[in-house]
Order: structure tokens, then sequence, then C-alpha cells
């Protein structure tokens, strides 16, 4: 063996060490950078050549930047990302559709029916006092306001679920082409093995669009992502689809991902966070459905029995409350003006003149209080209301319970997936020890053999 063969065996080793010395640095510099997986330097053994009956070796060949992955860790991160941020995106929605039952900030819809009632109660103290009746007027008002109040709110809550969905998707269509375009990438570099940067950059867009939509990905041999909702390829290779939303003839959001013939209808498959405000925004139409029904069922019997008596002036009862039912019934409610301008328009009485002390239509009227006049005869208004404000407080309860719970599955992940594929400082502190004595032993033998090639060259 030559002394220049040695010198260019002592180069590889040269060229390998600089090469781990650069990988663990670049591992250093990215130990807290989302989505990094740590690199490995693969080198082998490079092949020997025959002298004579020798076999010589010809040092040492690096082969590749490896970077550490485990596809189904991968995969698992992904599913459990789209489930926590749904979970979570729906707890805080429902927190915030909470918020419009809370009697502890503002009067709320069983109080205020309360109030109604008890007013009406008391009003059978003297029939034809204005006072009382003042304080029958007053409380009805209240009792449509309260009732406005919370179906305006559902209202408004859903139409602002509605619009985080479709702001969301400018930046979920952006970066499903920035998914197209790292296939792309990927593929030209000759694979994530080839470029574990750019494979990084994109397995951290797949997670950020699980996180949004809830896909799923698959990778092919070389690498390639195809990215999916449902059974719908967002992206194939270097090809990606746009999403958008449209309504349904109820006005809830509708998803689409656009296809060859036109769209395709995939809210029954999206996750992740917007699947979240599509949870959040059926509940509260529910619970505005539910609002509907007892306005209109609540002022249809009251309206009836109101009708049924006369008033002061001997004229019988006109409607105590109106609702649109072209409409939302809750959020139109609401009292009648002539009777809030002239109390004596109650008909509390049920003979023509009214007589003094006359209540016998005002106890009709109060005993709807303990009427099944709501949904067909199945409750009480007060056990309605009463049952929606306690059905709002136990989704809110498992929705963060449920919440929890995925997010305690995403961050033991999250730990799995560091300990695998993250950086250990300690370990690369070790590594850059050992690498720079590599490089250095490396560096004495190009040394003496540069040194002992001089002397010979010096001979000649």
């Amino acid at each position: 063996m030559s002394l220049l063969s040695s010198l260019l065996v002592g180069a590889t080793g040269l060229r390998a060490a600089q090469s781990a010395v650069q990988t663990t640095a670049h591992n250093v510099a990215n130990a807290t950078t989302a989505g990094y997986h740590a690199r490995r330097v693969d080198q082998s053994t490079a092949n020997p050549i025959r002298t004579g009956k020798l076999w010589h070796g010809q040092g040492v060949d690096v082969d590749q930047i490896e970077r550490t992955a485990d596809r189904f860790i991968t995969k698992r991160q992904t599913d459990a990302s789209g489930d926590a941020a749904a979970a979570s995106t729906y707890y805080r929605a429902m927190q915030e559709v909470e918020s419009y039952f809370d009697e502890s900030v503002s009067t709320g819809l069983r109080e205020s029916l309360d109030a109604f009632f008890d007013a009406l109660t008391g009003a059978t103290a003297d029939p034809s006092d204005r006072g009382l009746r003042l304080a029958v007027t007053t409380t009805a008002g209240r009792l449509a306001y309260t009732v406005n109040r919370t179906a305006e709110g559902m209202q408004e809550r859903m139409d602002a679920f509605g619009m985080n969905i479709e702001d969301s998707l400018t930046g979920i269509n952006d970066k499903l082409r920035e998914i197209a375009d790292l296939n792309n990438a990927l593929t030209a570099a000759g694979g994530p093995l080839a470029a574990g940067d750019l494979a990084d950059s994109r397995d951290l867009l797949i997670r950020e669009v699980a996180e949004e939509i809830g896909v799923t990905a698959h990778f092919d041999a070389t690498g390639g992502a195809t990215v999916l909702l449902g059974g719908h390829a967002l992206v194939s290779g270097g090809e990606a689809r746009s999403l958008s939303v449209a309504t349904d003839a109820d006005g809830a959001p509708v998803l689409q991902v656009s296809a060859d013939s036109g769209v395709l209808d995939v809210t029954s498959e999206v996750g992740g966070a917007v699947e979240g405000a599509l949870q959040a925004y059926d509940r509260a139409s529910a619970y505005l459905e539910q609002l509907d029904t007892f306005a209109r069922d609540f002022t249809t019997a009251v309206n009836a029995q109101h009708a049924a008596g006369v008033d002061l002036t001997g004229g019988t009862g006109e409607a105590l409350f109106t609702v649109d039912a072209s409409g939302s019934e809750a959020i139109t409610m609401a009292p009648s003006v002539r009777i809030l301008a002239n109390p004596d328009l109650l008909a509390f009485a049920t003979t023509i003149p009214p007589r003094p002390g006359d209540d016998g239509n005002l106890q009709a009227l109060l005993a709807l209080e303990d009427a099944a006049i709501i949904d067909s005869s199945s409750a009480t208004a007060g056990s309605w209301l009463t049952d929606v404000t306690r059905s709002v407080a136990q989704d809110v309860d498992a929705a963060a319970t449920i919440a929890d719970s995925q997010q305690a599955l995403l961050a033991d992940l999250d730990e799995l997936s560091q300990n695998l594929h993250g950086v250990d400082l300690d370990e690369e502190a070790a590594n850059l020890m050992l690498f720079q004595a590599a490089y250095g032993a490396a560096a004495k033998v190009v040394q003496a053999s540069d040194q002992m090639l001089s002397t010979l060259l010096e001979l000649g």
C-alpha cells in the first residue's frame, strides 16, 4: 500500500468525521425546533482493493445523512392531533355558548319565567291594581328579552363558527399546496433520507393541516405523501385540491373539496378544529330550536288563555306575546306593545263588565305554570327551560372530559416521538467529543502520510 493511498484513506476519515460534526451541530441547533427529527450519519467501510496477495482497506464511505423517523408513530400523532384539536375547539366553543345561559352573570331564562308567574301571583291580591298590573307587563317584557338575548346569542355563535371555518380554509389551502410542492422537491432530491429538512417541513405541515381538518397521510416507497380527508385525496404527489365552504338549505356550513366534475361534500368526513366548530354549530342550533319551541308553545298557550278573559275596559283579551313564525320564534318573541302601554288591557276577569276582585282568568293564567304546554304537552314551561340549561352544562362538562383525554393521549405520543426522534443534547455532546477525536486522529494520519511522502520526494 503506497503512502498516497494512506493519504487518501486518512482523507476519507476526515470527511466522515467532518460530516458527523456538521450533523451533530445541525442537531444541536435544531434541538428546540418543532417537528425536527434528529439526524445520524450512516457510514460504511469502503470497498477494499487487492494488492498482490493482500487486501488493503480504502477507509470509510459516508452513505447518507439518515433522518430518524417512525412512520407508525408519525401516523398516530397525525390522527391524535386532529382528534385533540376537534375536542379542544368544541370545548372552547361550548364554553362560549354556555356563557349565554350563565345566570350568575345576568338574569336567566328560568329566573325570568318565574318572575313572570310571581307577578301574576302578586296580581291576585287586587286584580284591578295598576301597580300590580304594571309588574306583570314589566316581567313579561323581561321574559321576552331574556329569550331574545339567549336565542340571538346562539345565532351569533353559529354565525361566528361558520365564519371561523371559512376564514381557516385560506390557510389550509395554502398549506396543501406547500405540501404538494415539498413532495415534488423531495422526489427531485431523492426522498426524505436525502433531504431530511424538506421532509421535516412537509410532515409538520401535514400535522398542522390534520389539526385543522383531521387529515391522514400515506407515504409511498419514495417518501412522497398522499394527504387524505376520508376517502378523498387532498394532496397526491405534486397535485393539491382546494377546500371551500357553502351553506345548506338551513344555512349550516357545508365543507366541499374541488373535483374534476365540480365539488364533493366532505362535511361528514372532516375532523380537527373544523369538526369541533361544526359540532358546536350543531349544538347551538339545537339549543336555538329548543328555545324556538318554548317561545312558540308558551306564546300560544298564554295567548289562548288570555283571549278567554276580560280586561278592565270590558274587552276580550288580546295577544299578550307575539312571535314571527317565518323566522326564529325565540328571537322575535315580544310582549304586546298595546298592553305594555296600557296594563288595563290585561284580561284577568271572566265577566263583562268585570266585577271587583274578579280574577277567574288570572287564576287560569297562573295554572299554566304547572301545565304541560311545551312540545305537544310533553313538559311544563319551567321544566323545559331548566332542561335546556342543564343540557348545556352537561354538554360542556362532557366536552371538557373528552378534550382533556385527547390532549393527554397526544401528549403521550409527542413524548414518545421526542424520545425516538428528538435531539438528546447529552448524547450529542458525547458524539461531538467522539467525532472531534476521530477528526484529530484522521488529521494526524494525513499529516504523517504527507510528511513521509515529502521526505521520499526530497530523497528522490
